[in-house]
């Protein structure tokens, strides 16, 4: 009966590190994207900015062929 009260204490432990590692990892993904969602809403910067993610996908296709 002791075995399980540990397992639960181990479960509970491993999962609050997890959750506290993707909430900490979530925060610079949102900040950049609501910089850049800023940033991209001149029409000529979102063209720039579409070409400039079109080129870098092409060329690390081309490592790949």
């Amino acid at each position: 009966m002791a075995a399980d009260g540990f397992a639960f204490v181990q479960a509970i432990t491993l999962s609050a590190v997890f959750i506290s590692a993707a909430i900490l990892r979530c925060f610079p993904w949102l900040a950049s994207g609501a910089a850049l969602r800023r940033t991209l809403a001149n029409p000529t910067a979102a063209r720039l900015f579409n070409y400039a993610l079109g080129l870098s996908l092409a060329a690390s296709m081309i490592t790949i062929i």
